[in-house]
Formats: C-alpha cells, sequence, structure tokens
C-alpha cells in the first residue's frame, strides 16, 4: 500500500459459495499492556459490611479473618480450601477493585460491564440470546454488588444511566469473539466511563492464534475513568492445570450433564449431546459466586485508614510482550466499524448482491452470487487495516478478493473455509503500509 489516506476498500466474492462476512472492520494499530491498582480513603461502609473489618474494641486490635473460606463458607464447604484457591489464578493486590468499593460505598452510582464471548453473552441459558437474565454469570456479579451497595434510583440493564443516580450494567459480549477484536473495538461495545469491566475471555481465541489479552487489558486500564477489571474464564475442557471444577470432571464424567449445557434428554456414552463450550445455568452461578467471593475477601481488606485517589502508571510492556529497554508504545485512538455496533455501525458505500444476514446475536454481511461486490469508505493514522471475518469447515464459506482504492493488480485473497473445528471470527492484515 503506498498511501496512508486510503479511501475505499473493495470486497469481491470468487467463489459460488455462500460466505459470511464478519464484518468488524478495525483501522489503526494497538495500544497495550497489564495492570495496576490504587485505593482512596472511604467515607463510611454499610453496618452489614463492616464485621469483617479490624476494629478497635476496648482498646485493644480485634482478630479478623479475610481468607477465602470465611467470606464464602459455602463455596468452602462445597469444595474445600485447597480446590477453592485452584479457581484464583492470579489475585493481585486489589487496588483498583478497592478504588471502585470505596466509591460505591460512598453512595455514588457506578457502572459494571463486560466484555466476552457467548458464554457471557448467554448461550444456553434458554434462547440463543440472554446476556441480562438474571441466571447470567456477569448478572450474578453485579446483582451482588448492588445488594451491597443499594441505590435508591434502583438499576438501568443495557444502558448507562448515572445521570439519574442508577446503578447500570451493560453486556458488551459478542459469541465466536475473542481478545483481538476487543483489544480494537472495546469502546462500541461498553461505555468508556465504566468503573468495573469483567473480562470473560478464556475460550477465545483458539489455541493456534495469537492472543491479545495483554493489549485488552492495557486498552481498557488506561480509560480516563481507571476502571477496575476482573478476568475470569469459563471452563472449557481444554488442558488447564488451575481449574476448580477440572479435577471433578476428570474422575466422574457424568458430572459434564451439570456442568455444561445439555441439548435433548438423551445422554450418550460420547455425550455428542454435551455442549462442551458453553456452560450450564449452575456453572454460571458458579462462576458469579466465585468472584464475589473474591469482592467480598476484598471489602474484608479495606483499610480504612488510607487515603489514596492516584493509580500507578501503565507498565510500558505487555504481559505477552519480550523485555527490552527502550520500547515506549504511543497513545492511539484506532477507529472500529462493526456489523455488531451502534456507535459506528459498519455501513457500506457501495454494494452489489450483498446483504445484512443475522443469526444466534451476530450481525453479518453475507453474498451468495460469484461477482458480488462490496466497498466501505475509512481513512488510517498509521496506514494499517485489520479486518475480521468469519471462518468455518461446516457453513460452505466461499473466498473474497479484496483491495485498496484502484490497486485491483494488489488483491490479497481471504478464504473463508478452513479445516479446524472452530466456527469463529479470523483477523488478518490484509493491507499495512
Amino acid at each position: 500500500m503506498r498511501s496512508t489516506n486510503l479511501r475505499n476498500f473493495v470486497l469481491y466474492l470468487s467463489l459460488a459459495l455462500n460466505l459470511g462476512l464478519l464484518a468488524r472492520w478495525t483501522v489503526g494499530p494497538l495500544r497495550r499492556v497489564d495492570i495496576s491498582m490504587q485505593t482512596r480513603s472511604l467515607a463510611a461502609l454499610p453496618s452489614s459490611l463492616t464485621a469483617g473489618f479490624a476494629s478497635l474494641v476496648g482498646g485493644r486490635q480485634e482478630q479478623v479473618f479475610c481468607d477465602l473460606c470465611s467470606v464464602a463458607p459455602e463455596l468452602c464447604k462445597r469444595f474445600g480450601a485447597a480446590w477453592l484457591k485452584r479457581a484464583f489464578v492470579y489475585e493481585g493486590t486489589g487496588s483498583r477493585l478497592k478504588r471502585f468499593l470505596r466509591k460505591a460505598a460512598r453512595g455514588e452510582p457506578f457502572t459494571v460491564a463486560t466484555i466476552g464471548g457467548s458464554v457471557s453473552k448467554g448461550f444456553g441459558l434458554g434462547a440463543h440470546n440472554e446476556p441480562y437474565a438474571d441466571t447470567n454469570l456477569n448478572r450474578v456479579i453485579f446483582d451482588h454488588l448492588v445488594s451491597l451497595f443499594p441505590s435508591e434510583h434502583g438499576v438501568s440493564l443495557g444502558k448507562e444511566d448515572k445521570s439519574r443516580g442508577k446503578h447500570s450494567y451493560i453486556n458488551g459480549a459478542l459469541g465466536g469473539t475473542g481478545s483481538p477484536y476487543f483489544s480494537l473495538c472495546f469502546a462500541e461495545h461498553i461505555p468508556l466511563d465504566t468503573d468495573l469491566i469483567i473480562i470473560e475471555l478464556g475460550f477465545l481465541p483458539c489455541p493456534f492464534q495469537e492472543s491479545r489479552m495483554g493489549e485488552t487489558w492495557y486498552v481498557t486500564l488506561e480509560l480516563q475513568a481507571k476502571a477496575a477489571e476482573r478476568r475470569l474464564q469459563s471452563i472449557t475442557l481444554y488442558p488447564s492445570l488451575r481449574n476448580l471444577l477440572l479435577p471433578q470432571v476428570l474422575a466422574n464424567n457424568t458430572l459434564l450433564d451439570s456442568f455444561f449445557v445439555v441439548h435433548g434428554t438423551e445422554s450418550g456414552e460420547g455425550y455428542s449431546n454435551v455442549d462442551l463450550r458453553h456452560i450450564s445455568p449452575a456453572n454460571h452461578k458458579l462462576s458469579g459466586d466465585l468472584v464475589n467471593a473474591y469482592v467480598d475477601q476484598t471489602l474484608c481488606e479495606l483499610d480504612l485508614d488510607t487515603d489514596e485517589d492516584d493509580v500507578e502508571p501503565l507498565p510500558r510492556l505487555t504481559l505477552e510482550d519480550h523485555w527490552d529497554p527502550d520500547t515506549r508504545r504511543p497513545t492511539l485512538n484506532p477507529q472500529c466499524f462493526s456489523t455488531n455496533s451502534e456507535r459506528n455501525k459498519l455501513i457500506p458505500v457501495t454494494q452489489n448482491g450483498w446483504r445484512e444476514w443475522s443469526w444466534q446475536a451476530k450481525n453479518y454481511l453475507i453474498a451468495n452470487e460469484t461477482g458480488s461486490k462490496i466497498t466501505f469508505a475509512f481513512s488510517t493514522q498509521m496506514g494499517k487495516a485489520e479486518l475480521f471475518y468469519q471462518r468455518s469447515s461446516a457453513y460452505g464459506l466461499g473466498s473474497v478478493h479484496c483491495w485498496i482504492d484502484d490497486e485491483e493488480d494488489h488483491k490479497v485473497r481471504l478464504d473463508g473455509y478452513w479445516d479446524l473445528q472452530y466456527h469463529i471470527g479470523q483477523y488478518v492484515f490484509p493491507f499495512c503500509g
């Protein structure tokens, strides 16, 4: 590509097969990296929460316990202390979470939002789209926070409403979508002033794909609101050394019926009717309760005597970067146009043979005839364009040729079909220069 002032991007359908274009256009390079946290003073906590804190009684320090078994005795009784610890890979200092909890304790309205895949979207909870069902693991977390810090103005689901004093929850999850997409396009799906971001992207991307989880953490932690973050990973049967339920499943595979979504009423020896990608309502509840236990433990550990409000600057490197002494990552604001966005929806400039199509709460642009053409207009900051599109071995997908402006001689071919078992959005850099 000879110019960074890109005007038109053309897709040309070259095979007479169905092609689903997961048309999530992202333009611009990436920002990156890690997690840092701080605290600030607390005016007052609800009386129901103060029992767990150290307090002066009769002139002496009262001993309190803030371990998980103390704050979540039912979970501890069910799984045992050792297995419960398996569920927490890295706890960190909890400073940003403490900052959020102090804000909530002062009676200020807060916003919780989710970045995730089909599990967080609610697949398996009934219909294909249950993002706000009270059985969704993210609602379990949000409802617990509301019970700790109720607002007289109520709550808002699906729309931020801080201006009216309401606690708000926004589910920005997308099925079949991983960290490469959200590292660029998270702002299309959650408010920029979110106070607590729940990231659930353990199943995506697939093992062979590059993960951008570090970048996703970085760009969301970099928000001006200085959001707290909690990352959780839904259970899968892919290799995992730290998993609360995996030892039980390996010891007794009949538990699959209770841990995962079951289609139909008959169970076969191969458990072909068990959906190993989507957890059951009971597992949604357990996942939410684990996060709630961490929240309660953090509440117990709050230092009421500190008055710190600053958040430490983010490190230069992400968790996935190799160390070097000189790298400095610029702050960028990539453009993102997506068929699944209400803020910056991907709208063609011209189209011939293409149409909008929706399936299982996911929106696409598709074409069925050879020679179909579609054009988009955009510009870049540094001459880099990234494309997200659907790939599958089962959907009968075809191929497209893509080029910039009138440079058809430099077209790039993208294939929708592959021989892998995954049906997900794939990202590529077809143009960079």
